[in-house]
This record gives structure tokens, C-alpha cells and sequence, in this order.
């Protein structure tokens, strides 16, 4: 691992974004790409990094789009290479991931055969389900040792506290003045309006990203750590931010699954430390953050013109406002009209046309048709930009009943290995993640997520690498 290397990278993207020339974000790719054959670790270790940031980065400038995949198929080709002798004993072990091969294989057969999707928005769809999967072989493919985790601890502690500090000025300040002109422009409902959005462009998304770096921070190795005296400040930080957010799916997701392992484990003082990380959270930033920001607005309205004037103080909705409305009338309603519910009343219709093998990716509400047009919403009388927000209707949809017992049968097979191979504490904070994942798809497209999947597969990469003797952290 080097360090200097990693610092000069952070600097170099820091170059791009205050001078935003497409010619500067492709010399740094390049740079990377060669830097790849030597400095391996190094590149990946700099992903997590780029990945929270990617979606504000490349806004600014969009070179650095496809940063993230160059580095991440360089790394792959590179471990190809000087790995090829253990590559079939190496898929022997991981041979259930050909589940998940096959459950593309199919989303992609049925889009291109039968909705007749282009080549291009298929290619989109496949990477954001799968490109994630490659932090799991480097991970698990490659030499690893206690302190190339701690850095890459600390990388991840450094980077989320910074994304959090960004959250909450962008409370404070606005979005005009913390967001892209862009981004800052999007005609939000009042109930999203005061939400933070953060350097991932997307409250849940954001805060789902937050809360497993926070779960991260009670990891035992953690003490080890140079940085051991900014954990609670993290904590306090990503936390608080996480509220701001009122992403209420992306705190039941965590917070079920939570319960379930202290329940499992009984380590109560997690509990505890938790409780009192979440009231000091409120204490000394949120509640301080929410007053702030009204008494902003407040003096804003003052110079504003007569219809901003009219606009409410209760036009947006805080954390609470939005646990109280959850299941309001017209919450669902509108979700009936034009939210989830319309959606998962849509998906079922087609569902039933399809429903073996779908109508593939690319079709409706994924990655793909926020920028492709989706070649069935004609046939089905579906206008707008919709997202599904929901993983297993988007799976249902797109690959049918086949495709979802793939997923299925993959998922069995990756928890029984776990199960039966892994010790008790190592088992049972990966199934505590799974739990947390499969929940938020409830809510969420979350296999789309790249910064909770990238954080989930290099886990799982690690207690790869632990159990072939690799490492001993």
C-alpha cells in the first residue's frame, strides 16, 4: 500500500474538479490504469474514495464518469493474470456465484429478445448490477494484511465524515450554494425539499451509505487504528447526517436487522452505545441543524418574492413529520396516483404477461431507463421517469420467476457457506448486512447501489481471503 501515491490521487481529483477539463479526468484514469500493475492495492484502496463522491464529481465534470470502472476492470485484469493458475480452484470455492452470472444472463436474454432493448441501455443496466462483484475477487484474490485494512478503514471514516460535514451545510447553507447549479434546480416535493442530498445526489441512498460506515466504526480492529480518537466524531457525524436525511426505509432496514443481531449475539452494550451515539446525535447537531435552517429560511423569505412568501414553514417535512405522514391518507394516495404503490399495481400487470423470464433489464424503472427510453412503457401506458424503488419487482419484472430463483438459490449457497465456514462473530455481522440488504430492497433498487454494494462485496471478498489463510486480521 502506498500511501503517498493514494494522497497524490486525492490531490490530482481535486485538480479536476477546480479545474473541470475532461482532458484532466482522463489523464488521471490513465495515470491509474498504469499505476494498476504495481500499485493494485492502491488504486482500490482510492475507490473508496471516488465512489461516495462520484455522483457530485462527475456532475462537475463528467470525465470522471468512468474512472471507477477503469480502475476496477484494470484491477481485474491484472489479477487474472498473475492468478490464472489458481483460477479454477478459485471458482470451485466461489462456484455459487455462477447463480448470480446466470440471473444477468437471463435479464439480459429476455430484454434483448423479447422488448427488444439496445445493446446500449442492456450494458448500462449490467453494470450497475454487476460491476459491484469485482470487489469481491480482488478482494478475495489478492495478498491482504491487518494494516491494509485499517488504512482502508480509516479511508472510509475520512471520506464519510467529510460527506457528512457536507450534509450538514448543505442544511444549513442550502442546496444552492452545496449542490450543483444542476442538482440544485430539481423541482422537489415539499415533502423532499428539506432533505440532505449530499455528494450522492439522493437522501437514501446517502443515508444507507452513512449507516454502514457507522456500523463499521464498531468493528473490533478499529482500536488498532491511528485515527482510533476520530471514531465517536464519525459516529456523531455520519449519524446526525443519516436523521437530516429522513430516510425513514433506510433506518428500519438497520434498525430491524440491528435488533436482530443483539438479539442473536446478545451484545447489549451495543445497544447502548448506539442509543447514547443517537441522542448526542440529536443533541448537538441535528436539532441545533433544524433550528439553524428555519431561522434561515425565515430571514431568506423576507427578500423573497410574494409566492415564495406564501410557501408554508410546513411545507417540508423533518424526520418525525415524515414517520407521522408514513401511512397517512395521502401518503397513500399519492403513492397510489404516482409513487410506489402505482408502481408495484404497474409491475405486477406486467409481471403476469412475463412471467417467466420477464421483459429483461433495461425495462422498467432500474439505472437504465432514467437514461433510455424503456421500449414497453408505451404498451403499458406509463409516462414519466419512474424508479422503482423496489428491488424485487424491479427482479420480478425484469427476469421473471426464473430469474429470482437464481437469486435466491445464490443467496442460500453464499449464506451457507458463510454459515458453515465462518466463526460465529464473522457469520453473524455479514448475515446482520444481509439482513439490512434485504430489507432496504423493500424500499430501494439497493443492487444498484454502488457505494453499499462496493462496502458489502469487499467484506464478503475479505472473509474470503481470511478463510484460504490469506491474512489474520
Amino acid at each position: 500500500m502506498n500511501l503517498k501515491l493514494l494522497l497524490f490521487y486525492i490531490l490530482f481529483l481535486m485538480v479536476t474538479l477546480i479545474l473541470p477539463y475532461d482532458a484532466l479526468a482522463y489523464l488521471l484514469i490513465l495515470l491509474m490504469v498504469l499505476f494498476s500493475i504495481k500499485y493494485l492495492k492502491t488504486n482500490m484502496m482510492f475507490l473508496f474514495v471516488y465512489y461516495p463522491l462520484r455522483p457530485i464529481m462527475s456532475e462537475i465534470n463528467q470525465g470522471l464518469t468512468f474512472l471507477g470502472d477503469a480502475v476496477l476492470i484494470s484491477a481485474l485484469v491484472i489479477t487474472l493474470f498473475y492468478k490464472k493458475s489458481d483460477i479454477y480452484s478459485l471458482s470451485r470455492k466461489q462456484s455459487y456465484f455462477i447463480y448470480y452470472l446466470l440471473f444477468l444472463m437471463i435479464g439480459s436474454i429476455s430484454a434483448l429478445i423479447i422488448s427488444n432493448v439496445s445493446i446500449i441501455s442492456l450494458a448500462v443496466e449490467l453494470r450497475a448490477l454487476g460491476l459491484m462483484l469485482i470487489f469481491v475477487f480482488i478482494f478475495s484474490n489478492n495478498y491482504w494484511v491487518k494494516r491494509d485494512y485499517i488504512l482502508l478503514l480509516n479511508t472510509t471514516f475520512v471520506t464519510a465524515l467529510v460527506i457528512s460535514v457536507h450534509g450538514i451545510l448543505e442544511k444549513l447553507l442550502g442546496k444552492s450554494v452545496m449542490l450543483p447549479q444542476s442538482w440544485a434546480a430539481w423541482d422537489l416535493s415539499k415533502e423532499n425539499a428539506e432533505r440532505v442530498y449530499g455528494t450522492l445526489g439522493n437522501p437514501n441512498v446517502l443515508a444507507m451509505y452513512l449507516l454502514f460506515v457507522f456500523v463499521l466504526t464498531f468493528l473490533p480492529f478499529v482500536k488498532e487504528s491511528r485515527l482510533k480518537f476520530m471514531v465517536p466524531i464519525v459516529q456523531i457525524a455520519t449519524l446526525s447526517t443519516v436523521l437530516l436525511t429522513a430516510s425513514r426505509g433506510s433506518l428500519l432496514a438497520f434498525f430491524i436487522a440491528g435488533f436482530i443481531y443483539l438479539i442473536i449475539t446478545k451484545k447489549w452494550t451495543y445497544f447502548l452505545k448506539v442509543a447514547l451515539l443517537t441522542v448526542l446525535s440529536f443533541i448537538l447537531i441535528y436539532y441545533p441543524a433544524q433550528s439553524l435552517a428555519d431561522a434561515f429560511d425565515q430571514k431568506d423569505d423576507r427578500d423573497k418574492t410574494e409566492q415564495r412568501e406564501k410557501k408554508s414553514k410546513k411545507d417540508s417535512l423533518d424526520l418525525f413529520e415524515r414517520l407521522q405522514v408514513m401511512f397517512s391518507d395521502r401518503t397513500i394516495k399519492a403513492s397510489t396516483n404516482w409513487g410506489r404503490i402505482y408502481i408495484l399495481i404497474k409491475g405486477k400487470e406486467i409481471f403476469l404477461d412475463h412471467p417467466i423470464i420477464g421483459t429483461g433489464f433495461a425495462t422498467f424503472g432500474d439505472s437504465a431507463t432514467q437514461s433510455f427510453s424503456s421500449p414497453i412503457y408505451e404498451t403499458y401506458n406509463i409516462k414519466g421517469d419512474i424508479y422503482t424503488d423496489n428491488q424485487y419487482i424491479h427482479i420480478l419484472v425484469s427476469t421473471g420467476l426464473v430469474g429470482l430463483i437464481l437469486l435466491m438459490i445464490f443467496l442460500i449457497r453464499l449464506l451457507r457457506m458463510i454459515w458453515t465456514q465462518y466463526l460465529f462473530e464473522d457469520k453473524w455481522f455479514f448475515i446482520f448486512l444481509t439482513i439490512t440488504f434485504l430489507i432496504s430492497c423493500l424500499y430501494y433498487n439497493t443492487l444498484e447501489s454502488k457505494t453499499f454494494m462496493m462496502l458489502y462485496f469487499t467484506l464478503l471478498g475479505i472473509l474470503f481471503n481470511r478463510s484460504r489463510g490469506v491474512d489474520h486480521a
